[in-house]
């Protein structure tokens, strides 16, 4: 039970990670816009060769771009806009499922407390928590133009090196979160 406890925060780590390696603070213009992902606490699955991806070869270079991954503990989706391979807004959509992951509410409220408490308050960092037919979403919203970095390092700095890290490729993203098993989708 613990072992799904520790691959689910890491996984959430790991998304928050490779949301935060390569940002930067820049106020370039954008539209904007939200994104939303959701969060798997489980073990990952292996995918089959249907559901591979295309390579990053043929990303747009602009636009919106949904991946989403489905374990029995819970779901993830995420919800990347960019311009010029230049990620500026991302949205992750979190469900998580007590019951599947093999942990009790509590457990799965105080990981989500942990989590809201990280984030309360940063400037260009929206999260909410609900709580739906017996699972809990969270919702996330990075505005990459506006996060205040030097704040979440000064937060956590081993999920969040970079007081000013470089922008996040969308290319590089996408190729990542397809070797963690994430697919593409659309609306």
């Amino acid at each position: 039970m613990n072992k799904h406890l520790k691959i689910s925060i890491a996984l959430l780590a790991s998304i928050f990670g490779l949301a935060a390696c390569g940002q930067n603070n820049s106020a370039s213009s954008a539209t904007e816009t939200t994104q939303a992902a959701e969060a798997t606490t489980t073990t990952p699955t292996t995918q089959v060769a249907s559901n591979k991806q295309n390579t990053t070869e043929a990303l747009p270079k602009d636009g919106v771009q949904r991946f989403k991954r489905v374990d029995k503990g819970g779901s993830t989706f995420l919800i990347y806009y960019f311009k010029d391979d230049i990620v500026y807004k991302q949205m992750g959509i979190y469900f998580y499922n007590p019951k599947g992951l093999g942990k009790s509410e509590e457990e799965v409220v105080q990981l989500l407390n942990k989590s809201q408490e990280l984030y309360k308050d940063v400037t260009g960092i929206k999260s909410t928590v609900e709580k739906k037919d017996g699972k809990y979403i969270q919702t996330m919203t990075f505005d990459y133009q506006t996060i205040d970095w030097r704040e979440l390092f000064k937060r956590a700095p081993d999920q969040y090196p970079a007081k000013k890290p470089k922008p996040l490729k969308f290319s590089e993203a996408a190729a990542k979160l397809q070797e963690k098993g994430y697919v593409e989708y659309t609306e």
